[in-house]
């Protein structure tokens, strides 16, 4: 419990000192309505580039490796703290770095889905996959709700202005996908898998946070099917316990 309470701590004064170094820092007019990557490299000799880059760069690798091991979970919740803490620089340099490695992990949905042998070492070897892609979606859930976070506090300190483009725009379409395979498996297994939930955490996330207006029709269609999904899966279960 001590070890949680430090590790909180030490989140949270990263996180503040993070936001501090971004307002402060020679270029601190402004808040990146352009998605942060101009002012990012304005700022790239200051004191937040030395404390949030290069840990950023430290850290991101493991997301995309091994995000379902101690470090990697640590790792997540560290720059997940940093982006919902930060400022809106902070959160894009988060974003750009660490979502692509989560997706790249999540590529395994596509893999699995055209594997279809069933061998004990095939068995081991996909529950091994899913507790990794598990990690990855919620990980992802995790930055999606840093994010609303970000943006709810500059919505309020700068009185309603929206950001533009939306943070999360570069992404939203790939997550959608790879939420729609993942909750393939409720419908194909009828069970609620450590990813399958993993799954619905992301998706209420974006829901909330994403630029719903954005979406193309076939991210539309995709949503539409997973809550078609969820629904089945819901009156299932219910059918069941009566």
């Amino acid at each position: 419990e001590d070890q949680i309470s430090l590790a909180s701590s030490i989140r949270q004064f990263s996180s503040t000192l993070a936001h501090w170094l971004e307002e402060n820092g020679p270029s601190s007019f402004g808040f990146g309505l352009n998605g942060g990557e101009e002012k990012a490299e304005m700022i790239d000799s200051s004191l937040w580039e030395a404390f949030v880059v290069d840990i950023i760069r430290r850290l991101s690798p493991t997301l995309g490796s091994a995000p379902q091991g101690l470090h990697g979970r640590a790792s997540t919740a560290y720059l997940a703290s940093l982006a919902a803490g930060g400022g809106l620089v902070t959160l894009n340099k988060v974003l750009q770095s660490c979502i692509p490695g989560f997706l790249g992990v999540l590529a395994l949905l596509d893999e699995n889905r055209e594997d279809s042998t069933t061998s004990t070492e095939s068995s081991n070897a996909k529950n091994r996959d899913e507790e990794k892609m598990a990690a990855a979606m919620r990980g992802i859930a995790a930055l999606i709700s840093s994010c609303r976070v970000t943006l709810g506090r500059l919505e309020r300190k700068y009185r309603g202005v929206k950001i533009n483009p939306h943070p999360m725009l570069l992404y939203s379409s790939k997550i959608i996908q790879k939420i729609s395979l993942a909750l393939n498996s409720i419908a194909k297994h009828a069970d609620d898998s450590q990813l399958s939930l993993a799954a619905v955490a992301a998706l209420e996330s974006i829901l909330t946070t994403a630029d719903l207006q954005a979406l193309n029709e076939e991210d539309v269609n995709s949503m539409i099917k997973s809550f078609s999904t969820l629904a089945s899966f819901i009156i299932q279960t219910d059918d069941a316990v009566i």
